[in-house]
């Protein structure tokens, strides 16, 4: 839709103070309160908002703020200055009410509508449309590392993990409800599920291997994630786009076990680990490989857990996992269902950025 279908609407191009946007005016008399318009994770314009809101009397400014010439050309570490650079330009305008400046957004757009309305006291308003109340991660290629969607004085946002997100949804969906989120070895949870000690847990198994099934358990398949290669962040291959498994056969490593995922996508790849630690504590991990004394291998989901680290995607073939949930079949506990639907529709969001 354009302009030209609502005459009394007129925009302008806005390409002032690195902006990159459309600036709706509406037919009526200024001063207007103001909407900034941001859409979701697909670059461009959110144009169609900007039109409609002017049509009723709103000065809309409609805002890029990836992928397009002069902005950054991928969803990863937004600045939020640049928001705020939108709001210091409307404030700025004759024709603009800077007390009533609102903003709205779209899917991740809408996201970023509360995260701007938590930021900047100035702005008045927020719509969220669809958007969710967590910060997720930028939009990454298939097999990259995770990385933030926005950033903040230069600093990157921390943004939501898979069972943390879901387990929001149902305290949002019921206030009053206490969910406790409790961590066991993966080969202990389907007995403490059995025994109801659990109501639900999330499991996962090495995608390579046939589907696992359990006896009087119902498994829920949820989302397939990579791993990455973890490295100390001044390692020789820290530069590259990916590495090659192979090319790390002389680094001494650390894992879980002597036969897991880890040792076997090495063996796959032609050599025997060095193995000089065998743990599952992510602190420690994460020390030894910021120390420059082990390399590992990190699932993309728990990227934020190696922080510090250089991840980066495996050449070739990437060793998976499968993410599943485990439920009795019968007597469980009221949000047992509620809390498969927020890990089911939490995973595929997800999964649609492992892919992208």
């Amino acid at each position: 839709m354009h302009p030209a279908l609502n005459p009394n609407v007129h925009m302008i191009q806005v390409r002032d103070d690195g902006l990159v946007g459309s600036l709706y005016l509406p037919g009526t008399s200024p001063p207007w309160p103001a909407v900034i318009v941001v859409g979701g994770s697909s670059p461009g314009i959110f144009g169609v908002p900007g039109l409609m809101l002017a049509s009723e009397g709103f000065a809309a400014l409609a805002l890029g703020y990836f992928g397009m010439p002069g902005l950054p050309p991928t969803f990863e570490r937004i600045p939020l200055e640049y928001f705020g650079a939108a709001l210091r330009w409307l404030a700025r305008r004759n024709d603009i009410r800077p007390e009533a400046i609102a903003v709205a957004g779209a899917s991740r757009g809408g996201e970023l509508a509360l995260l701007l309305a938590a930021t900047y006291p100035e702005i008045r308003a927020a719509i969220s449309w669809v958007g969710s109340g967590l910060v997720y991660g930028g939009v990454v290629s298939m097999g990259a590392a995770p990385v933030a969607g926005w950033t903040r004085d230069g600093v990157d946002l921390p943004f939501a993990g898979f069972v943390p997100s879901a387990v929001a949804q149902v305290r949002a969906q019921h206030p009053g409800a206490r969910v406790t989120v409790d961590e066991g070895a993966a080969d202990e949870l389907p007995d403490r599920v059995r025994s109801g000690a659990l109501h639900l847990a999330v499991d996962f198994q090495e995608a390579a291997l046939p589907r696992r099934g359990f006896d009087e358990l119902e498994r829920h398949d949820l989302l397939r994630e990579p791993f990455l290669v973890a490295l100390p962040p001044d390692h020789r291959l820290a530069g590259r786009r990916t590495v090659r498994l192979i090319d790390l056969a002389d680094e001494d490593w650390t894992a879980a076990f002597t036969n897991g995922l880890i040792v076997r996508a090495c063996r796959a790849a032609g050599f025997e680990p060095r193995l000089v630690s065998l743990t599952r504590d992510q602190l420690a991990i994460r020390a030894l490989i910021t120390r420059g004394l082990a390399v590992t291998l990190a699932p993309r989901l728990l990227a934020e857990a190696f922080a510090g680290t250089a991840l980066r995607p495996i050449a070739g073939d990437a060793p998976e996992r499968d993410v599943y949930a485990l439920l009795p079949p019968g007597g469980r506990h009221r949000l047992a269902r509620p809390m498969l639907t927020a890990l089911t529709e939490t995973a595929a969001e997800l999964q649609g950025e492992l892919r992208s």
